[in-house]
């Protein structure tokens, strides 16, 4: 039975495809059955010849029937491992008519204020760029490592702002940290080499070494950050930090443990991946000098993005290899080409040329300071000392240590139930179960400040009251 829904936005030919092609996949036909004559069927369902032929003509073309001068269409034999039943649909309406909560703030720590991209300037910058359409250089295949232009551009930001020693051939620029540390890891044998990384730590990076077959050693960090007498304990050959604020307890590591970590590495014949992730969003000091600046042995690995201070969406980011490990990723990793587009890298150098790379960050950081001492303010006045937070000098998030009798889930739950999300901080852990229960990751900067003490009130009612 062939039923054609003429009220549908299916083509009818494409109804009957699909009809013929369930009954074949599901062992309604037969090998060999005869299927009915397209004069026939295009009488039988009230159509024109030409859309049941049509039809067949798809099945011919995929392999489900074959066409036989002057007697018609016959089933294909297919293997008994590709016959299939058909999914299931979810009742769309049941689950229409499921209650959701509407959610009116959400405290996801990536989130950013998107009132802070510098709209006007880039919409010029990329404009120009768009200008370069009709070039030579844009319909060509991109540069393995980013464009020239930018990786000068970058190398000599870095070494300004962050002290990073580099020439412009080190600088790979990609789509992103992931996909760097995808290419980066690309350069160590998985069998023979430990990856070690801070505990709490950035869960996305522990996934990927994981993904790659690494064996991952979690080293404890302390309020000045990874503790390096484990270190030494650890026979890793390499080393994912976040020395500058590390994520997420906000820990700035001090002098006398970079040096120690360097020393480590230089025994050990080992790498740092340093993961200078948010290192511009510092509001009550300079700068932190990176790890790279002080290394004199060319055993760091410098990761940067430009997602925290201009966008995720633009997808940038830059991995800056030591010169020993250059010559081995162009052998490895040569034939990748950059995943980056070049408009979007031809902005990207203007803006930094121009000056307006620094710029926009004195007023991120300005604009970003104002809005980490509301929510302070805000979280004092309403709960006072029933939160402990960490590390308060840098970035977009806060580790909270909620002081309650609820579980991290019940805390969840109650706040969804009030229109807020909030998250726990176990997935920072290796092991979810030994992670301390009542700590949540509050993160407030794509929150408008003037709306900080409403939400925190709604989570203290949520977590207290009801």
């Amino acid at each position: 039975m062939l039923y054609i829904n003429r009220s549908s936005k299916t083509p009818i030919y494409k109804q009957i495809y699909d009809s013929f092609k369930e009954d074949i996949l599901t062992g309604r036909y037969a090998p060999q059955t005869r299927l009915p004559a397209t004069r026939r069927l295009a009488k039988d369902l009230g159509v024109s010849r030409n859309t049941v032929d049509l039809a067949y003509q798809q099945l011919v073309l995929e392999g489900y029937i074959v066409p036989h001068a002057c007697s018609g269409f016959t089933v294909e034999p297919i293997a008994p491992s590709t016959v299939y039943q058909p999914v299931k649909r979810k009742d769309t309406a049941e689950e229409q008519q499921k209650p959701k909560n509407k959610i009116q703030y959400d405290f996801w720590y990536p989130l950013l204020d998107c009132s802070l991209f510098p709209m006007k300037t880039w919409k010029k910058l990329y404009c120009s760029a768009l200008s370069e359409i009709g070039s030579s250089k844009f319909i060509s295949y991109p540069e393995r490592q980013g464009e020239p232009q930018l990786q000068k551009a970058i190398a000599d930001y870095l070494f300004r702002s962050r002290g990073v020693h580099c020439a412009p051939h080190q600088v790979i620029v990609s789509c992103g940290i992931q996909f760097n540390l995808e290419l980066l890891l690309k350069l160590f044998d998985p069998s023979c080499c430990t990856a070690a990384m801070e505990e709490p730590g950035y869960n996305g990076v522990r996934d990927l070494l994981q993904a790659n077959h690494f064996r991952v050693s979690p080293i404890p960090v302390d309020h000045d950050g990874i503790v390096t007498q484990h270190l030494k304990d650890c026979r890793a050959s390499l080393l994912y930090i976040t020395p500058s604020h590390q994520f997420p307890t906000g820990a700035i590591l001090p002098v006398n443990r970079r040096m120690e970590i360097l020393d480590w590495a230089k025994q050990q014949n080992a790498y740092i991946i340093e993961d200078d992730y948010d290192s511009e969003l510092r509001y009550f000091s300079n700068s932190i000098p990176s790890l790279q600046s002080i290394d004199r042995n060319d055993r760091v690995i410098y990761l940067g993005t430009f997602s925290k201070v201009l966008a995720p969406g633009l997808r940038i980011s830059y991995l800056v290899l030591p010169p020993q490990l250059l010559e081995r990723y162009r052998q490895i990793c040569g034939f990748y080409l950059c995943q980056v587009p070049y408009t979007n890298q031809l902005a990207l150098t203007e803006f930094i040329n121009s000056g307006y790379l620094e710029q926009h960050i004195r007023r991120v950081r300005h604009a970003y300071s104002e809005k980490q001492a509301k929510f302070l303010s805000a979280i004092d006045r309403v709960f006072g000392e029933r939160i402990h937070l960490f590390s308060k000098n840098a970035g977009l998030h806060m580790l909270a240590d909620i002081e309650t009798t609820l579980t991290s889930e019940e805390l969840i739950q109650r706040a969804e139930k009030v229109g807020i999300r909030v998250y726990s901080a176990k997935f920072c852990w290796s092991s979810p179960a030994t992670a301390p229960e009542h700590q949540l990751i509050l993160g407030y900067g794509s929150i408008p400040a003037q709306d900080y003490e409403p939400a925190l009130r709604l989570l203290y009612h949520a977590w207290y009251e009801i």
